[in-house]
């Protein structure tokens, strides 16, 4: 269902932290864009928390409060979680920056 929100149940903070990152990551968004229908779904991690609620912003729509990230403002936390994951894979320079590039126009509203 559009907006619906999931609870995933992480054993400890780690996990959990390790799960957001990857969650928010460039390589999770291209295997999300490959293998969904694209509409649903440790340090880096609180980094990225802490972008995302700077860059929040609220708005009122037919009487529903809308909470809205601005995608761009998070794209620095981002490409470097995607560095260390694609270190772990041993992705090629090449595969990174496609990787990191991938629908950045529209995904990151650029």
């Amino acid at each position: 269902m559009r907006g619906e929100v999931n609870t995933i149940y992480c054993p400890d903070g780690l996990t959990q932290r390790s799960l957001h990152a990857i969650l928010h990551s460039s390589l999770y968004y291209v295997f999300f864009c490959v293998f969904t229908d694209g509409r649903h779904l440790a340090e880096l991690s609180e980094s990225l928390d802490a972008a995302m609620r700077q860059h929040t912003s609220y708005w009122r729509k037919s009487g529903l409060l809308i909470e809205s990230v601005d995608s761009g403002e998070t794209k620095c936390v981002i490409d470097e979680i995607d560095d260390v994951l694609a270190e772990g894979y041993r992705f090629s320079k090449e595969s990174l920056d496609y990787i990191t590039n991938y629908d950045i126009k529209y995904r990151m509203g650029q």
